[in-house]
């Protein structure tokens, strides 16, 4: 009787450790499911953003392109517009000339009509980078450039700074001068030479 008893008692054990077992699995299973909602509604609104931000990115590219058509001095690569360093500037120098302002003024205009439509909490910034020709400084030049590295950074700041003058926002703009480092293309034709000053 007292060996019936205690099996009973462990019945009972068993019965209550499955039940809580049950409740426990049906808990998980409830919160996997809710986890796995989230992260579908988490990956639908981070769609929505990118989606967002490629119409955004498009619009802005074609405008620029509308802008800039039948220009054969001005490149797209990749996602990038290339402008010859001569359209901005003259020779051996960092100020940015009329016929560059033309252009930038341009670039300033349709940056400032769609970053209303870019989303506030988008951190976007516009990298302008500077690059010169291989061919060492002339002596002329060497005066008031200690490189083609240098040459290259101050051009790429005064861009900046001009499209500051533009309305651009200062936090949105970052200048690299990158140097010869980075051409196009190879060679030393005046037309490669030429294309490698950007």
């Amino acid at each position: 009787a007292t060996l019936n008893a205690q099996l009973a008692a462990l019945r009972r054990q068993l019965q209550s450790l499955q039940q809580a077992l049950e409740a426990a699995e049906a808990k998980d299973k409830d919160q996997n499911t809710q986890i796995e909602n989230l992260s579908q509604r988490l990956n639908a609104a981070l769609a929505r953003k990118v989606q967002e931000l490629q119409e955004v990115r498009s619009r802005f590219f074609e405008a620029l392109r509308t802008a800039l058509a039948g220009r054969t001095d001005v490149k797209v690569v990749g996602d990038r517009f290339v402008l010859g360093s001569d359209v901005l500037f003259g020779s051996c120098s960092s100020a940015v000339g009329e016929a560059g302002k033309l252009e930038l003024d341009k670039v300033a205009s349709i940056l400032l009509d769609i970053s209303d439509d870019i989303p506030a909490e988008v951190e976007w910034l516009l990298r302008v980078e500077g690059h010169a020709d291989a061919v060492p400084l002339g002596a002329a030049c060497a005066t008031r450039f200690t490189s083609n590295l240098d040459l290259s950074a101050k051009r790429a700041v005064s861009v900046a700074e001009y499209l500051k003058s533009r309305g651009v926002p200062a936090k949105r703009l970052m200048a690299t001068g990158l140097g010869s480092e980075w051409p196009l293309v190879a060679g030393y034709s005046a037309a490669s030479l030429a294309q490698n000053r950007r």
